[in-house]
């Protein structure tokens, strides 16, 4: 990775993340209010992850599940029962994943990058499943494009290593800019 793209790529994660998330506030605060309004608890969920060279630090999403619920499920249930209806049509639609433009905006995350990982699952990770923490995690990948599209089956972010370390061998500026226009297209057809 080129110091002027790395230089290129945190300016325009941070000037990005600030335009969509003043772009995006009403929905933002439609959201707030529809969760509130669905379920106790805050909007707002906060969980620890790993980034960049093992950092922790706290991720932040649309509250999807009820307020009691565990923090972490090492495999969860197609048709979990802790998922709110509302959750269910922001997963969906990816928009549980809205907040993470503050994480971008703070610097601990990339709008394109490997998925952060669960602390629990990182600690155990081998060698290789260890390059995925070379560089900063991301609102959007090339996993996240496979997901969307159906491709990766069941099969979770750390058993499918290929595409994270596909993207990091070849991170450039015009691989984030398709990813974000595919992860943009996708999630506009799941909307709808």
């Amino acid at each position: 990775m080129g110091v002027l793209y790395s230089i290129a790529k945190k300016a325009a994660d941070r000037l990005a993340a600030a335009l969509l998330l003043v772009v995006l506030s009403p929905l933002m605060l439609a959201i707030s209010a529809a969760i509130k309004i669905d379920s106790k608890g805050p909007a707002i969920y906060r969980q620890k992850r790993v980034g960049k060279e093992g950092r922790l630090f706290t991720l932040y999403k649309f509250r999807t599940m009820k307020l009691i619920t565990p923090k972490y499920m090492k495999k969860p249930k197609q048709g979990d029962k802790r998922v709110t209806p509302l959750g269910r049509f922001l997963r969906r639609t990816c928009l549980d994943e809205l907040p993470q433009l503050f994480n971008v905006l703070k610097g601990n995350m990339s709008l394109v990058g490997p998925r952060p990982e669960m602390p629990f699952i990182a600690e155990k990770y081998n060698k290789k499943q260890m390059q995925r923490l070379a560089v900063k995690p991301g609102l959007t990948g090339l996993w996240q494009v496979a997901r969307l599209e159906g491709k990766t089956g069941k099969r979770h972010i750390h058993e499918d290593l290929k595409y994270d370390l596909q993207y990091i061998k070849k991170m450039n500026f015009f691989l984030d800019l398709k990813i974000l226009a595919k992860t943009a297209v996708l999630v506009i057809k799941n909307f709808f």
